[in-house]
């Protein structure tokens, strides 16, 4: 029995303003341009909240469902509650299509490699 190959997953590690998200914004376009389709997870330590109270998407949560999607033409947007614990980096994998790479902002200890951005900015400035 043949095993699918595992995601590829990289980590962008530094610390708050080190400029991880400045990186991988110059990053994308570059691998975007060598045709690798990327996605990317960026975690936080704060409460995320992309609701407003009173909103159909709002009420279905606040009434119990356990997962509201968000559907428009061009995007979808899956809310997930996690009352028990917070997700694992192999939780929120599973839920992501698969694509060439992943690019993960946080989750320090559980990415298999990673590149420090306050390293890689430093070595990218001239003078």
């Amino acid at each position: 029995m043949s095993h699918p190959p595992r995601q590829a997953v990289i980590g962008l590690t530094g610390r708050s303003g080190s400029g991880k998200t400045h990186l991988l914004s110059r990053l994308l376009p570059v691998l975007r341009a060598r045709g690798l389709a990327v996605s990317t997870i960026k975690h936080t330590h704060h409460d995320i909240d992309i609701d407003r109270p009173g909103k159909d998407s709002w009420v279905h949560r606040n009434a119990g469902a356990a997962e509201v999607m968000l559907a428009a033409p061009g995007r979808w947007v899956l809310q997930h509650e996690c009352p028990d614990a917070p997700p694992t980096l192999q939780d929120l994998l599973s839920h992501m299509r698969r694509t060439d790479l992943v690019v993960v902002e946080g989750f320090h200890a559980t990415v298999p490699a990673s590149i420090d951005a306050e390293i890689s900015q430093k070595g990218c400035t001239s003078g």
